[in-house]
């Protein structure tokens, strides 16, 4: 049986400019993405080649992806400067 997962994500961070950019998820997949005090500042369900958004300001961001029952966890640090 063929694992299929989410482990294979792009996620990148245009430092300079402040944009989130995610993509090489599976169909349908959740991505919730939060900020250092744990709110969320957005969510998306993947349904395009990418997704972009732009971060409102400087600091640590979480970003949660599940699908099924395969969750991911990554963290981004962005400092406007």
């Amino acid at each position: 049986m063929e694992l299929i997962d989410n482990k294979n994500a792009d996620i990148r961070l245009d430092g300079d400019h402040g944009i989130l950019y995610l993509k090489n998820m599976l169909f349908g997949t959740m991505i919730f993405l939060y900020n250092g005090k744990g709110e969320i500042q957005a969510e998306w369900q993947y349904s395009s080649l990418e997704i972009s958004h732009q971060l409102s300001q400087s600091g640590m961001y979480v970003i949660v992806i599940t699908y099924a029952s395969d969750i991911v966890v990554k963290r981004v640090f962005y400092e406007d400067i």
